[in-house]
């Protein structure tokens, strides 16, 4: 997981920088002719939530060493909008005004976070939705995995450690997904209903867990074992 983090954020960087070199301005030499001087780029990086470790773990670190990496004098302007989509609209509309120069945008909500989309192209700005998409596809770029593929993987882990545990056939399951507002947590879901439906497995109840709160997760779950007990014999998560 975090080779393929590294791996998305430093393809991310490279989109930024490309972006950047965009944002060159033209000068005049002394002896009257016109040249190009590259400004110090600003980069906003914009991340969802603090209960996910790997945002202050690994995508942070990672994306900061690599733009120093490829350019020393670029400045990263960093914000983590704590599981609020209100918090982070404040945190992008603020980097706007500090003169960012893009926008990486992992979107706590996706459908919400289309307003600070609207806002950068006002300002001219690019935005890279970077892990989640940003719901009606007006961003500059999207960079993420093969989320549909990840759900598959999942649903297929699960199914063939049901069977090799014993659990027979027709035996109930619940589904614990990710976050509605979440793109990826939907493509998740949609990967892995493809590979437990037709397991002859039967799922009991499903959850769609708000911000990808574990604590939403654990509640839910436990009221579902007050309401089926015996019957649940495997939980996706």
């Amino acid at each position: 997981m975090k080779i393929a983090t590294k791996r998305a954020v430093i393809a991310a960087t490279a989109l930024v920088l490309a972006a950047g070199s965009l944002t060159a301005c033209s000068s005049t030499t002394s002896g009257g002719s016109t040249g190009t001087a590259q400004k110090a780029v600003k980069i906003g990086l914009l991340l969802p939530d603090d209960v996910t470790a790997r945002y202050a773990a690994a995508d942070k670190p990672y994306f900061e060493a690599a733009v120093k990496k490829d350019d020393p004098k670029a400045t990263v302007l960093y914000a983590n909008a704590a599981g609020s989509a209100s918090t982070q609209q404040q945190q992008a509309e603020s980097m706007l005004a500090q003169g960012v120069k893009v926008l990486v945008l992992d979107a706590f909500d996706g459908e919400a976070a289309q307003s600070i989309v609207t806002e950068a192209k006002a300002k001219k700005v690019p935005v890279i939705d970077y892990d989640r998409l940003v719901d009606g596809g007006q961003s500059d770029y999207y960079i993420s995995f093969d989320n549909e593929k990840v759900g598959e993987l999942q649903g297929t882990a699960f199914v063939n450690q049901l069977k090799a545990e014993g659990v027979p056939a027709g035996a109930g399951i619940l589904m614990i997904d990710g976050s509605p507002t979440d793109n990826n947590a939907t493509l998740f879901a949609k990967g892995a209903h493809e590979e437990i439906d037709p397991s002859g497995y039967k799922i009991l109840a499903e959850y769609h867990t708000p911000g990808w709160l574990p604590a939403n997760a654990q509640s839910w779950a436990a009221s579902q074992f007050t309401k089926f007990g015996s019957k649940i014999q495997g939980i996706y998560a």
